[in-house]
């Protein structure tokens, strides 16, 4: 595989205009990759995007019979199902959602762009993003309205939030459509053109998610670790954050306090969560004592604990007890990514987080 190719099917995220930037690589060189099982995933299946409408005829029957991704086999094989497609596109796991992305992507660049519009019912990706007739549909209508240079701001006012988030991650990242933004802020889409202002630093005053049982400073904590959040995240979480001004505490500090206030109960080495489950990562480390365990949040002074020596101890210097209070109340409308689920998750949880 020469250098050129190597930088464009070796990186895991969509990479636009693949098609047509492979054009001029040989069918059989990108067969070749394909077939090769020794190959890593996504770039096997990167070069298989770029076979449709020139599968080498020699080829067919190994690349039906081979482990490739169903839906790559299927378009490059049997042409492209555009509303299927689509589903695909749209879909929570980024490795499929990539491959419905790449897939419609060549499809386009071989085809042209009225090829994945007609089967969809759209002349255009703005009457696709505003008039698709499911969320997939609109979805895939606003990334194509980013991609050709069009204003997505009215997909901030879609009733699904997929859509509506996919048109704030743009506008945020971007310039531009300004007085189109503040006349938003009045009317439908409001919260999301609210927060697009704010991700781009302008000073905004919108609502908050009301939490009464969370602390300030565990609700900052939270907030600064977990948004942006997945993608069905309510507007006001991101509006929130980018006017959060607390930093990430130093963790080791953290520790060195805990221990310290625990000397009394003669605390051992803290083990992380990494340690304590032998994979993963998290956001805590125990400390076990005479008097029993401690649970130490890695994104403040915050801890959970069953014995009354350990909180005592604790608290005196410093430390916010997680009681039951606060621990179970959920954070609604934040949606975390916690083993395969993507929902709004308690206190306790997001303080205490581990994941494999």
């Amino acid at each position: 595989m020469d250098d050129q190719l190597a930088a464009l099917v070796s990186v895991r995220i969509f990479v636009p205009d693949l098609a047509k930037r492979l054009a001029g690589v040989p069918a059989e060189t990108l067969a070749d990759i394909v077939l090769d099982r020794s190959e890593r995933r996504w770039v096997r299946e990167k070069c298989a995007c770029a076979l449709l409408d020139r599968v080498p005829a020699g080829r067919r029957a190994a690349l039906a019979e081979s482990d490739l991704n169903g839906a790559i086999a299927r378009t490059i094989l049997d042409g492209p199902d555009v509303p299927a497609l689509v589903v695909l596109a749209a879909d929570a796991w980024t490795h499929r959602r990539t491959v419905g992305e790449q897939l419609l992507d060549a499809v386009i660049d071989v085809r042209g762009l009225p090829a994945v519009l007609a089967p969809l019912g759209a002349s255009s990706p703005e009457e696709l993003m505003t008039g698709g007739a499911s969320p997939t549909e609109r979805l895939l209508g606003t990334r194509l309205t980013h991609l050709y240079g069009g204003d997505v701001t009215p997909a901030l006012a879609d009733p699904v939030t997929m859509v509506a988030r996919a048109a704030h991650d743009v506008l945020v990242d971007s310039e531009g459509f300004d007085d189109e933004l503040r006349a938003m802020t009045t009317g439908p889409g409001r919260l999301w053109a609210l927060a697009v202002l704010a991700g781009r630093g302008e000073p905004v005053d919108g609502p908050a998610i009301p939490l009464p049982t969370v602390p300030d400073d565990v609700r900052a904590a939270i907030v600064r670790q977990y948004t942006p959040g997945q993608r069905d995240t309510d507007p006001r979480w991101l509006i929130e954050a980018a006017s959060n001004r607390t930093t990430a505490p130093d963790e080791e500090e953290i520790l060195r306090q805990a221990i310290a206030a625990l000397v009394g109960l003669n605390p051992r080495e803290p083990v992380s969560a990494h340690d304590e489950h032998q994979q993963g990562d998290g956001t805590y480390h125990t400390v076990a004592t005479d008097a029993g365990r401690a649970t130490i949040s890695t994104l403040g002074p915050f801890f959970a604990a069953t014995d009354n020596r350990v909180t005592k101890a604790l608290r005196d210097n410093g430390f916010r007890h997680i009681d039951a209070t606060i621990g179970d109340t959920v954070f609604t409308g934040l949606h975390v990514y916690y083993f395969g689920d993507r929902n709004p998750l308690a206190v306790s949880t997001l303080l205490f987080y581990w994941q494999d």
